[in-house]
């Protein structure tokens, strides 16, 4: 359930929230001493708005809700969002926010009042407006039944991946086939209100919050920054940990750590206001750094923010950047250093509904605005702003289709492994078909490793080849040109056994 979108709007950590109204006094139905409730939205029934059922429910983070008695007929209802595992929710800097005092009716219903909170997606803060949670407790109060989650997002203030004024989050909602709607005060629709349903939990004895919790004033200088502890070294347990370093970037950072076993930090880099970090650090071996940031304008699409590449010398100096200046591709996610010198990236590749189409796409799920296939491409820097692609691989060279037999490529999955079937990703995230999220080189084969996303897959290719041996299937040390040399994940999809 706990997967990354790469323009996810809903993978959230609460920073700070504020007071909401108390409900009337009466008989409560008081949950077990010191019971923490985990309701997954994710098997939730989203019923609004239409069309993000998978966007929405895959992002959306568990909800831990601690209802206290208060022994005078109320309840103190307290939430936060989880990310992964339930103990970040106890983090300094992402404390529980108040849904203030509530009353469950005597047969165990129960509403909140409406509440507001900010919200942290990826290093950035997010205002959630009328937050509301309704349920039903049992008998026993050890279960909650039949709940419901709701609220207002805003998305004004998004910055990078997710693009200025949140109009990249709302263009990849209105791909799903939704909208965004006006915000309180403002006539640009850049609020989303989604509503899950028929959310089931048991009380989990094993999780507490705390009672009352003010994050430190480091978390959010200003007020409403976004909630980044000043000091970025995590506290080692002693032990099992492995000698070396980790290099610590965080998402919209301006700063990159690198901290040893004992959580101390003993190098940093400290980056410019207007090029935060997008989603990834690398460090190579003569310890220059390499970072993706944020250009803060759109790429070949609105949902698709500009990137650049930075290269650093380990004194801080800005060595190299580069922006792929191409309105036909845009760099995400990750990239990977090379031995020579280079760089592996990611790229989009913008593929129009007729070229689609005429690669064998069914018509049906093919959006208007055509879809995202995936490319990687080596760049050779050229200092200080320059770059030349020495050598690339598409995915649009390597596909098998089913639905059309007058079209290029038909043929069954089963006798063509590797390639990628077009039917064997769902149209979950709109036009970004495969979402690739990361990368990897095998120096010792010479060979690519890519994570795709919509089809639960890990995929191998060969490096050893030209590009143009790239773009077929004969070529290279494997003898298979660019086709698919590994996969593993989902063998389903292609005739392979098992799920």
């Amino acid at each position: 359930m706990r997967r990354c979108w790469a323009a996810a709007l809903l993978a959230t950590l609460i920073c700070v929230a504020s007071h909401s109204a108390e409900a009337a006094d009466e008989t409560s139905v008081a949950p077990g001493a010191g019971a923490v409730f985990y309701l997954d939205p994710g098997l939730a029934d989203w019923t609004e708005p239409p069309g993000l059922q998978e966007l929405v429910a895959n992002n959306f983070e568990p909800l831990l809700l601690h209802l206290e008695p208060t022994g005078t007929g109320t309840t103190i209802a307290r939430g936060a969002f989880a990310i992964e595992s339930p103990v970040r929710a106890q983090d300094p800097c992402r404390p529980p926010f108040e849904l203030g005092s509530l009353t469950p009716t005597p047969d165990g219903h129960f509403t909140t009042a409406p509440a507001e909170a900010w919200m942290q997606v990826r290093g950035q803060p997010l205002t959630v407006r009328e937050l509301t949670l309704e349920g039903h407790l049992s008998d026993d109060g050890q279960r909650i039944e039949r709940a419901s989650i709701s609220g207002l997002f805003d998305v004004r203030e998004l910055r990078g991946h997710f693009m200025a004024d949140g109009g990249g989050f709302c263009a990849m909602v209105e791909a799903a086939g939704a909208s965004c709607v006006p915000c309180p005060g403002d006539r640009e629709p850049r609020c989303i209100r989604a509503r899950a349903e028929g959310i089931e939990s048991v009380a989990d004895t094993s999780l507490s919050f705390a009672t009352s919790h003010r994050p430190p004033a480091s978390c959010a200088p200003e007020g409403h920054a976004p909630c980044v502890p000043r000091d970025l070294s995590p506290r080692v347990a002693g032990g099992g940990a492995e000698r070396g370093y980790t290099l610590l970037a965080l998402m919209g950072s301006t700063e990159t750590s690198l901290i040893d076993t004992e959580g101390r930090t003993v190098h940093r880099w400290t980056h410019p206001a207007e090029a935060p970090l997008d989603l990834v650090a690398k460090l190579r071996d003569d310890g220059r750094l390499l970072r993706t940031v944020s250009l803060g304008r759109p790429g070949f699409h609105d949902a698709i923010p500009a990137i650049g590449v930075e290269e650093y010398s380990w004194d801080g100096e800005l060595l190299w950047s580069y922006e792929l200046g191409d309105r036909k591709r845009a760099l995400h996610h990750d990239l990977a250093p090379l031995p020579n010198g280079n760089v592996l990236l990611l790229a989009y590749e913008r593929v129009t509904r007729r070229e689609a189409i005429a690669l064998g796409w069914d018509p049906e799920q093919v959006p208007q605005s055509g879809v995202w296939a995936e490319a990687v491409i080596e760049l050779r820097p050229e200092p200080p702003t320059g770059g030349t692609i020495v050598w690339e691989w598409r995915i649009v060279d390597h596909l098998i289709q089913t639905h059309d037999p007058d079209k290029p490529d038909f043929a069954t999955p089963a006798d063509r492994p590797e390639r990628l079937d077009l039917g064997a990703a769902p149209n979950q995230l709109g036009p970004d078909w495969l979402h690739i999220n990361s990368l990897d080189y095998n120096a010792a084969r010479d060979e690519i490793l890519l994570s795709v996303f919509t089809t639960s897959e890990i995929v191998v290719i060969d490096h050893s080849t030209s590009s143009e041996a790239a773009a077929g299937s004969t070529g290279g040390q494997r003898g298979q040109g660019g086709d698919l040399l590994f996969r593993w994940g989902h063998p389903a999809i292609w005739g392979g056994s098992g799920p």
